[in-house]
């Protein structure tokens, strides 16, 4: 995902983003402690999606 892409969407829609976001997270890391995931790799690019998210949200808030 990319941070262009995010500054088009809605404040709405980034919120949305953000929980759908949280929730896989949650779910990669309980796949890592059950050893059920090689992919460790993907917990990394979850966190940075979120900050991403967070990011533009943030500068998208009015001072």
């Amino acid at each position: 995902m990319k941070a262009s892409e995010l500054r088009t969407q809605s404040r709405q829609a980034l919120t949305q983003e953000l929980a759908k976001l949280q929730s896989a997270l949650q779910a990669v890391r309980f796949e890592q402690l059950a050893s059920k995931s090689k992919n460790v790799r993907k917990l990394r690019t979850v966190r940075r999606d979120i900050a991403r998210v967070l990011t533009v949200l943030r500068l998208a808030k009015p001072a």
